[in-house]
């Protein structure tokens, strides 16, 4: 088939999705930099807890009945984050993509690699610069805070 100048289709392979964990490195170090992500930013650190509302009564259910239905147990919700875990784990699988094995599959898998590390590059120095802008802001307003005082 290939002497004849045609593809080679025999060949199948299911390619390696994308791999978020560098992307998620980045985002996790520049949570510090984000003072509300979901809760009172006073009391980061305090466990979240969800309590389930009361269902409503139905119509026509019976007046008399004393029963009461057991209290819901309060369920300690993950905490905030900027990226979700669930979403870094999943992607992985959910980029493989099944595909011929050629020079082209590979090319194209590579430059997509390329792209996502070149975008990470991009990412953390932007957080890097705004960290040194915000930074400097800081000590500059700290340094007229003590003349003021």
């Amino acid at each position: 088939m290939v002497a004849s100048g045609a593809e080679d289709r025999s060949h199948v392979r299911v390619w390696e999705g994308i791999n978020a964990e560098s992307l998620a490195a980045i985002v996790y170090g520049a949570q510090d930099m984000v003072l509300d992500l979901g809760n009172d930013p006073t009391y980061i650190d305090a466990p979240i807890t969800v309590v389930p509302s009361a269902a409503p009564e139905k119509k026509g259910a019976n007046k008399g009945a004393t029963d009461k239905a057991a209290p819901a147990p309060m369920v300690e919700a993950p905490k905030p984050s900027l990226l979700s875990s669930l979403w870094t784990a999943s992607l992985h699988s959910r980029t493989a993509v099944k595909g011929e094995v050629s020079t082209a599959h590979r090319i194209v898998m590579d430059e997509r690699d390329e792209a996502l590390s070149k975008f990470n590059a991009y990412i953390s120095n932007c957080l890097l610069e705004i960290r040194h802008h915000y930074d400097s802001v800081l000590a500059q307003e700290n340094s007229w805070m003590e003349e003021t005082s």
